[in-house]
């Protein structure tokens, strides 16, 4: 399916099977993005007066673009939320570093993806792979 941002209906020749993987996928951001958001709120007394401001920033940025690639991804824009889940990997994980590597992966993914035509949310019956 093309990156169109236009909605498909259900009954549409493969659409049930999109929506599932589109919502798993957005799942997974979001449960990535709320992970990653629980441990800089958790690290942030371990911080500097000074770093504070810092932190927050960056936190309150990670978490809203990895809600919004979530978002997105439900929508069909997986370009744009592949985008935003690269750039959620600037919420601050400290020592849990590996967590960001999940929504860098799977912004990484999308991003990818979103260039074939038979992609993650491409129609299944069609599929070449």
């Amino acid at each position: 399916m093309e990156d169109t941002g236009a909605i498909e209906p259900l009954d549409a020749p493969g659409a049930r099977a999109r929506h599932r993987r589109s919502t798993v996928v957005a799942a997974i951001a979001a449960i990535a993005t709320l992970a990653m958001t629980g441990i800089a709120v958790a690290g942030l007394p371990s911080t500097t007066t000074d770093g504070r401001p810092l932190v927050l920033a960056a936190t309150v940025v990670g978490t809203a673009a990895g809600l919004g690639a979530a978002w997105l991804i439900t929508i069909g824009r997986t370009r744009p939320a592949g985008l935003l889940l690269v750039l959620a990997i600037v919420t601050p994980t400290f020592a849990a570093a590996a967590v960001n590597l999940i929504a860098l992966t799977l912004g990484i993914v999308l991003l990818v993806d979103s260039f074939r035509a038979d992609g993650l949310f491409g129609d299944p019956a069609t599929s070449t792979t």
